[in-house]
């Protein structure tokens, strides 16, 4: 079934509304424009723009520069300590992590390190068959090593100790039987004290440096610039100000390493949307 065709005079009025709406959107974003240049402060902003969005954009400064000196604090203490934490003796070494593992050998801020003390390369890896070749000819260059905890030696020492003492009534072990498990648990319960001795040395640096202190700082800084640029973004817009304000906002939760790249759980997009056209167009 062909339908009618649809009439051009009744069209029209939509038509010229669309254009004049849309002339008017391009003047308010022109405006705006103008008015994003500079940062916006309570006083160049209309009194008809949301007292609370107002006062909103009045903490935005500090608590962003809070975020980036916490980010600064961090940083420096990595650069300071980083070559002051112990690499793991290779003596309590056990082979190299090839993929994830979280008994690989970690550096002062948690990430995998390599043998060198510098941090794993992270960069995409090369297949080719030389570039793999020479990773298995010197893999302490391209991986972790392994490290085993002093828990863990200490219970392979334990084991040895409960071999040498089990009854076995028909199979008792021979002289040579014993003398082998006893010189294996002398070899663990040296290597278990060296692993006390590294871990308790990774303490005392993580303790001196404070790092743990500066990466609390940070993600106390980064939590409260979320909540202010999420209260911001939340709070309704009256003037294109306003809509300059959570633009500020969003450009600077953007700009932020830390910041999720999708946003879409605050329901921003289509209300922010929405603010600009009623606004730019009244």
């Amino acid at each position: 079934m062909r339908l009618p065709p649809q009439s051009t005079l009744g069209g029209m009025p939509k038509v010229m509304n669309f254009l004049l709406d849309r002339r008017r959107l391009l003047i308010g974003l022109a405006a705006a424009s103008t008015a994003a240049a500079a940062p916006v402060v309570a006083g160049a902003v209309p009194v008809l723009e949301s007292p609370q969005l107002l006062r909103l954009a009045d903490l935005l400064p500090g608590v962003l520069a809070e975020r980036q000196a916490a980010r600064d604090h961090k940083q420096a203490v990595i650069n300071d300590w980083w070559w002051e934490w112990p690499l793991a003796p290779a003596a309590i070494c056990d082979g190299h992590a090839y993929g994830y593992n979280r008994d690989c050998e970690h550096g002062l801020t948690g990430s995998p390190i390599l043998a060198s003390g510098e941090a794993v390369p992270t960069e995409k890896r090369d297949y080719s068959w030389e570039a793999i070749q020479e990773r298995k000819a010197n893999p302490d260059a391209h991986y972790s090593r392994l490290v085993l905890s002093a828990k863990f030696l200490t219970s392979k020492r334990d084991d040895c100790l409960r071999a040498i003492r089990r009854k076995r009534p028909k199979h008792q072990l021979s002289p040579v039987e014993i003398a082998e498990l006893e010189t294996l648990a002398a070899d663990y319960s040296e290597r278990a004290a060296l692993a006390a001795d590294y871990e308790a040395e990774r303490e005392r640096v993580r303790a001196a440096s404070g790092y743990g202190e500066a990466v609390a700082r940070c993600e106390a800084a980064f939590d409260a610039m979320s909540k202010l640029i999420g209260e911001i973004v939340a709070t309704p817009a009256t003037t294109m100000a306003g809509v300059i304000i959570k633009a500020q906002a969003l450009a600077a939760w953007e700009a932020d390493p830390q910041a999720i790249s999708n946003i879409s759980s605050w329901s921003w997009p289509g209300a922010f949307a929405s603010e600009v056209l009623a606004i730019a167009s009244a």
